[in-house]
């Protein structure tokens, strides 16, 4: 993988659901951008919503799953949208 060390976007888990990041999420593993929306299932705080697209187990249209946006260091980053699972985009994933 190549990745962009050199680019903080948030200093801890506390930094990351304090409502602002330092840099927006928006390229991918390979450095390469990305687009909108990207799939999150949270909320600024970090919780989970019920918008999850079943658990990430299910495209169906039937289904909504919450999104944010690549393109803003705002609470937006996370929860700027609800949109039908059959979108396909990318996901952040977090381990802690």
């Amino acid at each position: 993988m190549l990745t962009d060390l050199t680019t903080v976007v948030a200093q801890n888990y506390t930094d990351l659901t304090d409502g602002t990041l330092q840099h927006p999420i928006n390229r991918n593993e390979l450095n390469q951008p990305t687009g909108d929306p990207v799939w999150t299932g949270t909320n600024p705080a970090g919780t989970s919503t019920s918008q999850t697209c079943l658990n990430w187990a299910t495209t169906s249209s039937l289904h909504s799953g919450e999104s944010g946006s690549v393109a803003t260091t705002s609470a937006g980053w996370t929860n700027s949208a609800t949109n039908g699972c059959n979108v396909r985009s990318h996901i952040y994933c977090f381990q802690q």
